[in-house]
């Protein structure tokens, strides 16, 4: 088949319309996945951490141990706090309210506070827990058992100007946060 004369480099002009866009493209996949990783990750360790704690661990040994087992930098752009919740109870051993009575936060934290609740109390943080619905009711029915909860803040960086714009413009997360109760 012979070309006509209007035809030839129209195969150029079409890759060099369409390389750039599919490039865009994957560089956008790179990004939205990696923040996904870093998401799923993160909701992994806090599970992990809460299930080490409860079965004995010490909150800081658990906090040393979460950012260990990472394979994100949680020691450089992210923090761990492991907070101990138990129930406080009246004279008829209702619960009245639930409290931390213990915790330990990574030394590097970015500015980030426990969401739970502060242990000591300060100025700033009440040492009054806040816990879902879920976990009342499971301090509330059996009396003295403490709950633990693992907390990570991770600050998600991206590697191409694509994902800076997306970031910028609330598309993908600067901030990523999970919580577990054990």
């Amino acid at each position: 088949m012979t070309r006509k004369r209007n035809e030839s480099g129209q195969a150029l002009i079409e890759i060099a319309v369409l390389l750039p866009l599919l490039a865009i493209f994957a560089l956008g996949i790179v990004d939205v996945s990696r923040a996904a990783y870093d998401a799923e990750v993160i909701k992994n360790l806090s599970g992990e951490g809460s299930n080490l704690a409860s079965r004995g661990t010490t909150p800081a040994n658990t906090v040393t141990a979460v950012i260990n087992d990472s394979d994100i930098p949680l020691s450089s752009s992210g923090c761990v706090i492991v907070s101990a919740v138990t129930c406080t109870t009246n004279s008829s051993g209702q619960c009245t309210g639930y409290v931390i009575t213990g915790q330990a936060i990574s030394a590097q934290c970015n500015g980030n506070s426990s969401r739970v609740g502060c242990y000591p109390a300060s100025q700033t943080c009440t040492a009054s827990a806040t816990v879902p619905t879920q976990v009342q009711t499971v301090l509330s029915t059996v009396p003295g058992y403490t709950v633990y909860a693992t907390e990570v803040f991770f600050d998600y960086t991206s590697v191409t100007d694509l994902g800076n714009f997306l970031t910028t413009n609330n598309w993908l997360p600067t901030h990523l946060y999970s919580a577990a109760y054990y």
